[in-house]
């Protein structure tokens, strides 16, 4: 969010020292060198380290990566939508977001007929699939995706787990990422 906030931050450190200069009160004269100090610190990006579970995305995208071929697809079925990024593989769908496809209320909102679009997308047969099982998309609904039976057959039928990522001692992110069967 930093780079979001520069601006916004730069506009108002300029307008409070525009109005602590002009000011003729002694405080004002004291205020500015330290405003000036703050200020011109508050500009400095903190070096934080991000959470662990950003990493498993990395993984996950490096993994994609260095085992993909030219001409590979990726279907995010319930995830991250970074890793069409980080791949550079195309989406199979105009509903990117993972959200969108098994989440009722989503779906209601976009007119979005999920067990269709679902279907089309297998019909495009994806190389590459990845989901993510743990708590972290608890909140989804995809247990009551209609489409959910027949997704999962074609998934056990035809594609085939070639590893699981997840965070140490926790199961709130679990990524699997399935990969179709040459014969299939």
């Amino acid at each position: 969010y930093y780079l979001q906030l520069f601006p916004v931050l730069s506009l108002l450190n300029v307008s409070l020292l525009q109005r602590f200069q002009f000011s003729k009160k002694f405080l004002s004269w004291v205020m500015s060198p330290v405003l000036y100090v703050f200020f011109a610190f508050s500009f400095i990006p903190l070096k934080m380290t991000p959470p662990q579970e950003n990493y498993l995305e990395k993984e996950v995208s490096t993994y994609l990566n260095v085992n993909k071929h030219p001409g590979d697809t990726l279907f995010v079925f319930d995830g991250d939508v970074i890793h069409y990024y980080w791949t550079r593989m195309p989406v199979l769908t105009r509903y990117a977001f993972p959200i969108h496809l098994i989440t009722q209320k989503y779906a209601k909102a976009f007119t979005l007929d999920q067990k269709n679009e679902i279907l089309s997308i297998l019909n495009q047969k994806p190389t590459w699939i990845i989901m993510d099982t743990g708590f972290k998309t608890s909140y989804r609904d995809s247990d009551s995706l209609p489409v959910k039976a027949e997704f999962f057959a074609v998934l056990n039928k035809v594609y085939s787990l070639q590893k699981t990522i997840k965070l140490e001692n926790s199961d709130f992110h679990i990524i699997e990422i399935y990969k179709r069967n040459k014969e299939q």
